[in-house]
């Protein structure tokens, strides 16, 4: 028994480190308004809204689906940098990190700051 217990932690935590992709799909993003928040020292210096069909809703969900693989799970806490709400997630855009919070817990990987300036500059 002590064995079987001791596989089936490994198997676990073997699963848990592996790269983990987001579950949103190109449907479940397109139904939803996105909210944008853009924190600056954890202050809140830009709010606004990605309204379903508009050139900046399409612009924010081919940046979520484009990096929807290679998360890995984390338990670290993080303060807001540029955030996406959407229905039941969040990410957070900070530095070269982005981090998901949803269903599956909270999922980071790295990230290029280019890739989401553009919902600084709205």
């Amino acid at each position: 028994m002590c064995v079987f217990v001791r596989r089936m932690f490994v198997v676990s935590l073997l699963l848990l480190m592996s790269a983990c992709q987001l579950s949103l799909s190109q449907q479940e993003l397109s139904e939803q308004v996105l909210d944008v928040k853009v924190f600056d020292g954890g202050i809140q210096v830009k709010n606004y809204q990605a309204e379903i069909g508009t050139p900046l809703h399409n612009q924010v969900t081919s940046l979520i689906l484009a990096k929807s693989k290679n998360w890995s799970p984390n338990f670290v806490t993080y303060s807001p940098g540029v955030v996406i709400y959407g229905d039941g997630f969040n990410i957070n855009f900070l530095g070269e990190q982005a981090i998901y919070n949803g269903a599956t817990g909270q999922l980071t990987r790295k990230i290029n700051p280019a890739d989401y300036m553009f919902l600084i500059s709205m």
